[in-house]
């Protein structure tokens, strides 16, 4: 994976490289995928180092600081010519973002299932659309309520598309009937809470030193008289959503499966990708609360974790 990040271009500087061996991408991967092949973890390692280091540019001074908002929509606007099939990356031969998403792409889109590309593409158009309004709103210095601010959180996550990644690379197919169902809709929508949640206890210390909102922030502002209160609150809020998955998750193991749309027992493909998504959200809390990717250079002794390490047993 760092060998794939620095032919991409990505990490074009020692630094920048040491700081992507420090993330532990290839952890992550382990974690999220743990039966995988060699050749199924580097691909999802190379796809969330390349999640991670595009969502880090934004923050960076890479962007022209005096229209951000501008910067990333043109950025996002590049990689979904990508997903579209309008670029192949040749337009941009200098955007190691374009040029690293159309090798994933290559790589990852031809052997998914049908339908998969369309898929991932609408999700990432989300991601893109809440992505340029969150750096329209930090430009404005527009302050966020809890439900609002969570709303657009559950679309800059970029947990949707990492979630058909985890689809492709662990070859599920869902049957149509089931890929719209509510009760598989409700777990998705609980592991991107879950992650979402996990991520902002995880970053909330370097986005405070940055001047950023996250839920921490908020929760502080809005509900609580300390920091302390906050993160308590948070943590709270994960636990539920791990507990409310593994509930949801009981309807497709049920004697007749799900009762909500179909008296059916679900095929074992639907409870592989149960599983997936159970995997993938628990691999995933746990390595945010262990990678070095969240903790701000000069306050590493400031990073908090969940009291159980991040999920429940």
């Amino acid at each position: 994976m760092h060998g794939w990040a620095r032919r991409m271009g990505l990490v074009p500087d020692p630094a920048e490289f040491a700081r992507l061996a420090r993330m532990r991408l290839g952890t992550w991967a382990g974690y999220v995928h743990p039966l995988g092949t060699p050749g199924e973890l580097a691909l999802a390692a190379e796809w969330v180092a390349f999640i991670c280091l595009v969502d880090d540019v934004f923050d960076s001074d890479e962007l022209a600081a005096d229209d951000r908002p501008q910067a990333v929509h043109e950025l996002l606007a590049d990689l979904l010519q990508v997903l579209d099939g309008t670029s192949s990356g040749r337009e941009r031969p200098n955007s190691p973002y374009v040029r690293a998403l159309n090798d994933l792409w290559q790589r990852t889109a031809p052997t998914a299932s049908p339908g998969w590309a369309g898929r991932f593409t609408a999700d990432y158009r989300d991601f893109a659309a809440a992505s340029v309004a969150e750096a329209r709103l930090r430009q404005q210095a527009t302050p966020l309520g809890l439900q609002e601010y969570l709303a657009l959180r559950r679309q800059s996550i970029t947990m949707l598309p990492a979630l058909h990644i985890g689809e492709a690379v662990s070859h599920i197919e869902l049957p149509d009937q089931w890929r719209t169902h509510d009760v598989v809709g409700a777990l998705r929508q609980t592991v991107v809470d879950a992650v979402g949640y996990g991520n902002d206890i995880a970053s909330a210390e370097s986005e405070h030193a940055r001047g950023q909102d996250n839920l921490i922030s908020i929760l502080h502002r809005e509900q609580t008289t300390s920091r302390d209160q906050a993160y308590a609150i948070a943590r709270a809020m994960l636990h539920e959503r791990l507990r409310h998955f593994d509930a949801i998750a009981s309807h497709l193991t049920a004697p007749g499966g799900s009762q909500t749309q179909s008296t059916t027992a679900p095929p074992p493909m639907v409870l592989a990708y149960a599983q997936m998504l159970q995997t993938w959200m628990r691999g995933t809390l746990q390595w945010s609360f262990e990678t070095a990717r969240f903790v701000p250079d000069t306050a590493q002794d400031k990073a908090r974790r969940p009291e159980d390490g991040g999920h429940e047993g």
